[in-house]
């Protein structure tokens, strides 16, 4: 039997540094003073510029903070970065069942990264969930319907060996062939 860890671990590493280069960088000085104030979206935006290091040096304790504040708002974008911050252990110590917590948040109000971080996590069997092929599928077949590359990947994935869903190699070629044509290098390598 395959040990598919590390394609999930892969995938969820990879995913919030697929955003283009070419965004204009954010006025920091502008969106800290609106953030202060509340901005909920400003918060998040922040936190992502201190994720990325987009107008500022790269600080994940403060890109943490600032995806705390508009996560406990309900922005799903804050929630998943920061279970990802969780996950990963930037910022904040790793602790994968905050991660699970806030993936799950940000995964019932549709944020498909999310959605393919929760899939990862049932998939793996990680912060205090039981591995369960059945849930993953579910999860990665929400992101996949909203276009998500690395979603389409592990879900067809998940058809090309039967975890929790029918061998389907044709499912699989197709879920494939559009995570390829989004970019996902591993869709690419597995139809080649």
């Amino acid at each position: 039997m395959h040990k598919w860890t590390p394609l999930c671990l892969f995938v969820v590493t990879l995913f919030p540094f697929s955003r283009s280069q070419a965004e204009p960088l954010p006025k920091v000085a502008h969106l800290l003073k609106a953030a202060l104030k509340g901005d909920i979206k400003a918060q998040f935006t922040l936190g992502s510029a201190y994720e990325l290091g987009r107008g500022v040096a790269p600080d994940f304790a403060e890109a943490a903070r600032w995806y705390q504040k508009a996560a406990d708002a309900g922005n799903p974008g804050a929630q998943a970065h920061l279970g990802k911050l969780y996950a990963e252990g930037k910022g904040l110590p790793r602790d994968l069942a905050a991660a699970v917590k806030w993936y799950a948040r940000a995964a019932v109000q549709g944020d498909s990264q999310a959605q393919t971080n929760l899939g990862c996590v049932y998939f793996n069997g990680d912060g205090g969930l039981q591995r369960d092929y059945n849930e993953a599928a579910r999860w990665f077949s929400k992101a996949a319907a909203q276009r998500n590359p690395l979603a389409e990947a592990n879900l067809a994935t998940l058809y090309a060996e039967g975890f929790g869903l029918p061998r389907d190699p044709e499912k699989a070629a197709n879920l494939y062939l559009e995570a390829a044509k989004h970019g996902n290098l591993y869709s690419q390598a597995r139809l080649a």
